[in-house]
């Protein structure tokens, strides 16, 4: 199960040192934290189909996961006083355990377990840049693998429950990783393929992550409030409040930014992502839809899409916050409107776009392991798309933004039933037709939508 996580699972969550752990797994599961142990073997079941042993012991009876996670949180409530590197490990895996139906939104547990872990790490000084100081140098490497992966935690559980991060930019010195942080020192009969985990996916990851946090602190700062529901209270505010999942702070609303300036810090923004995307090696671009998997490929599994969803969230998020003025009625942009149909034009292909992604993961993709965050991440694109409904400056084109909505729609319907992971998305769409909302989004404009 150990070589099952760092097989399938370390790329995204790089907790454990295999520089440490690999020279003698069987001394490592003998004296590890049984909490740790528990969270690792939770986290690792889904992938024992791929084990040549493990796809026998356990194909009629596995162990219960919800057991295991279950020792695991008790653990971490024990260790919380006097905690150890192996209770932010456990943490952050904890993290990625979802134990509520799909479809469901997510309770507070999982914000105040992020909050948590990151005043454990800053206790243990994991905030602070290791290299230089007196310890293995495994030891460094993994104390500044595990500030990165509380970092990413935390950024992205407050972009998903609309939250602000509590993380200053002036508590912590912990550099960028590179690909020293993820060198192993092993002797050469180790019998273990660990080059076979590239630290492309995580670095990237990393980076992306610094770039949604400043959007966030830009577009959205301040006290947060989520746009708990559908309510058709919560429409007069839909332009100025932003989707399920973040929630854009009372002094932006009452204190709005004209266009042009957010246009203005949006470029920056825009051009960051470019060069982000434009960095990306060839490993971790996403296949075009039209080729095929090859019958020689190894790998069982495919990784690249959880980290490209967290990609277009982001680009979703500088959007919404230029959309925010155009949806305005009250607001006069008739000067600009060369810039409001190129915002709105790009709304529309970015839709297009992560429609086609969808449309492009297969079960290669779909039985990687994607970081519980982006189920939330999911439903991003179609509450974006139910937002550009309600724009008024091109009347001609709401039924053309309905219909992407309506693709959006279909196109979680015929995958969710066998990918969970969309089912929370899917209900949130269809929550909006069942409550009726996108004739109220029509009427409001005047729009007749029986053709």
């Amino acid at each position: 199960m150990v070589q099952r996580y760092f097989r399938y699972i370390f790329h995204a969550l790089p907790v454990l040192s295999r520089s440490f752990v690999l020279r003698d797994i069987e001394d490592f599961v003998k004296n590890a934290s049984v909490g740790l142990l528990a969270a690792i073997y939770a986290l690792s079941l889904q992938f024992t189909a791929w084990d040549d042993i493990l796809c026998v012991d356990s194909g009629y009876n596995k162990p219960s996961s919800e057991d295991l996670w279950g020792i695991s949180y008790a653990c971490v409530q024990r260790e919380m006083h006097f905690p150890r590197l192996s209770t932010i490990q456990t943490s952050l895996l904890l993290l990625n355990f979802d134990p509520f139906d799909p479809a469901s939104a997510e309770n507070p547990s999982a914000w105040a377990l992020a909050s948590s872990t990151l005043a454990i790490a800053q206790s243990l000084g994991l905030n602070m840049n290791p290299i230089g100081w007196d310890l293995p140098i495994w030891e460094i490497r993994l104390r500044r693998r595990l500030w990165w992966c509380v970092f990413v935690e935390h950024s992205w559980r407050a972009v998903t429950h609309g939250r602000q991060s509590i993380i200053s930019y002036d508590s912590w010195n912990v550099t960028p990783l590179g690909l020293a942080d993820f060198e192993v020192n092993l002797n050469p009969g180790a019998g273990f393929g660990v080059d076979d985990v590239c630290p492309d996916y995580f670095m990237h990851l990393s980076s992306l992550t610094i770039i949604a946090n400043d959007l966030c602190r830009t577009f959205f700062h301040s006290c947060l409030v989520p746009w708990l529901s559908l309510s058709k209270v919560s429409l007069s505010l839909l332009y100025q409040r932003p989707l399920i999942g973040t929630a854009s702070s009372l002094r932006s609303v009452c204190q709005q930014q004209p266009l042009e300036s957010l246009i203005d810090q949006a470029r920056v923004f825009r051009q960051q992502l470019q060069q982000w995307i434009g960095a990306l090696p060839e490993s971790l671009h996403m296949p075009a839809p039209a080729q095929t998997h090859s019958e020689t490929d190894e790998e069982p599994v495919d990784t690249r899409g959880s980290l490209h969803i967290s990609y277009f969230t982001v680009q979703i998020l500088l959007f919404r916050a230029l959309l925010r003025p155009i949806l305005d009625d009250k607001l006069e942009l008739d000067h600009i409107q060369p810039s409001v149909a190129a915002i709105l034009d790009a709304s529309r292909g970015l839709i297009r776009t992560v429609t086609r992604f969808i449309y492009s993961l297969d079960a290669r993709h779909q039985s990687a392991f994607w970081p519980t965050y982006t189920r939330s991440c999911f439903s991003y694109p179609g509450q974006f798309s139910f937002m550009l409904c309600f724009q008024h400056r091109e009347p001609h084109m709401m039924i053309n933004d309905q219909k992407l909505l309506g693709v959006w729609r279909q196109t979680l319907r015929t995958r969710a039933p066998s990918w969970p992971l969309l089912r929370f998305a899917a209900i949130r769409v269809d929550g909006i037709f069942w409550k009726n909302l996108v004739n109220v989004a029509a009427a409001s404009h005047n729009v007749d939508t029986s053709t």
